[in-house]
């Protein structure tokens, strides 16, 4: 879900809220951009500076970076700064992310940014662009260590950058203190808004403005932390109220489509079920998992409708129904065999024979219809002379329990013919998952459908189970196979 959600990106604040109280001394770090190849850094780890910071939402030409392929994960490691300043109270701000791509639904643990001995957990996966986070330390004799620290991890990549340092001046450390957090609590309020233009449990959007409007009225530190944990706890409980009910939205707006389809059997019993949904959305009451249950309720009320009238010359997608993540977008959750990489909404197996599948049981037997996005490389970019000489030999597959087809070829389409604008291109064809994510989103005039989605192939189930999935034996080597978007169509 390359999304960013809204308290990951101000209950951590945005990067560029300026400090009300506070004083910018940023200019006392060495290289806190990492712009100058981490100058003054102490590097423990096999760290590296990459310099594609704005490919994965970071400021700048540089950050820095480690990464092993997954489902590996990083060993202990850590990158600090120790600087000599007055003693007070300091907030560091810096953006980051940690995250196992071959399942990015997994929770970061064991990375933390410290300053002395405080310390905040990065618990963001990779979005774009990445999270910030914030903490406060106070500095006694006179010397303030900054860093970033890995320790038994669980992820394989991560990244940090945009490091910014704030000093705080006041008669005692409490009310540098208050001076820090009513500064973010300024820096919150305008997510605190955007959530409240949203639809949500009605009861969730009071207590949030409730707390929004105590803002102003915070006396000390004490009270001002307090409110601060409030509204993280009521900002989460939001986000998820207004995806649940974004989720029914959606599921409203599909049955009303299926509805005005106009298929003849059981429409007054389907019509009716959308009413009660309807109703359920407008009155907000319902808290999460309600809302989700009446979410359920709708799509099952979707599918019998549609099972009533299926046949021949009607098919009706049902990945969303018997698969799980059959997008992706959750990296390799649902699926077993070999565990793909995930990274800019595109997974790929890279040099290697693989066998990825998912095992469905209880669907209905009769004839289905398989696809996926996706192609093959064969070996290196070779400017598609085999492809057009019709001697590349593709050993990736789709396949469905015992049928099976070839994958597309990459050079099916070249980067100029589909629009495609990233740099990532070899020989006009696309070479990296920024470029193939650029490719993916496009649609071909000629067909209206996205390029790539070509893999199809029919199969019959009798028995009630079907297993679906990609694979490849005897690769070249450097042979590539990005995919996403599984199709299940009864």
């Amino acid at each position: 879900m390359k999304k960013i959600t809204l308290l990951a990106m101000s209950l951590m604040m945005t990067l560029f809220v300026k400090a009300q109280n506070g004083v910018d001394v940023t200019s006392l770090l060495s290289d806190p951009d990492f712009e100058s190849s981490a100058a003054g850094w102490t590097i423990v780890g096999g760290n590296k500076i990459a310099a594609t910071a704005a490919t994965y939402g970071y400021n700048g030409t540089n950050f820095i970076e480690n990464w092993v392929a997954a489902p590996g994960t990083l060993g202990d490691q850590s990158w600090s700064q120790t600087i000599e300043v007055p003693n007070g109270v300091y907030a560091i701000k810096s953006m980051a992310h940690a995250v196992l791509q071959s399942d990015a639904s997994v929770v970061p643990s064991g990375v933390a940014i410290y300053a002395n001995k405080d310390e905040v957990a990065v618990t963001t996966t990779h979005t774009n662009p990445p999270a910030e986070y914030s903490l406060v330390t106070v500095v006694t004799d006179g010397k303030l260590t900054i860093g970033y620290r890995i320790t038994s991890c669980n992820i394989n990549w991560a990244a940090w950058d945009n490091i910014r340092l704030t000093q705080y001046l006041a008669d005692t450390e409490e009310q540098a203190k208050f001076l820090w957090m009513q500064d973010e609590l300024a820096a919150i309020e305008p997510a605190i808004k955007e959530l409240l233009g949203q639809h949500m449990q009605a009861s969730l959007e009071q207590a949030l403005t409730a707390s929004l409007n105590a803002i102003p009225e915070v006396a000390d530190y004490a009270a001002a932390t307090a409110l601060m944990e409030t509204i993280k706890t009521q900002m989460a409980d939001a986000e998820k109220s207004i995806e649940a009910y974004a989720a029914l939205l959606a599921t409203i707006e599909a049955a009303d489509e299926q509805l005005a389809e106009g298929y003849p059997e059981g429409v007054d019993e389907f019509d009716a079920a959308i009413g009660v949904a309807t109703a359920y959305y407008d009155e907000a009451a319902g808290d999460v998992e309600a809302t989700m249950a009446a979410v359920a309720q709708l799509n099952d009320d979707i599918f019998v409708y549609q099972m009533l009238n299926a046949n021949g010359e009607i098919g009706f997608p049902v990945e969303n129904r018997f698969m799980t993540n059959p997008s992706m977008r959750k990296g390799n959750q649902g699926w077993s065999g070999s565990a793909p990489g995930l990274e800019h909404e595109v997974m790929e197996f890279y040099d290697c024979d693989f066998d990825m599948y998912q095992t469905l049981t209880n669907v209905p037997n009769g004839m289905y219809v398989v696809k996926v996005q996706g192609f093959y490389r064969t070996g290196g970019n070779d400017s598609g002379a085999a492809y057009q000489a019709g001697t590349e030999n593709i050993t990736a597959q789709l396949y469905a329990n015992e049928a099976s087809v070839p994958l597309l070829s990459l050079y099916k389409y070249t980067a100029s013919e589909m629009g495609v604008t990233s740099s990532e291109v070899l020989n006009d064809y696309v070479n990296m998952r920024v470029s193939t994510n650029e490719a993916f989103n496009l649609t071909n005039p000629a067909t209206g459908e996205l390029y790539y989605s070509e893999n199809e192939l029919t199969v019959f189930v009798a028995d009630g189970t079907l297993t679906i999935g990609l694979r490849n034996s005897g690769h070249a080597g450097t042979s590539w196979c990005p995919f996403r978007d599984f199709k299940l169509v009864y």
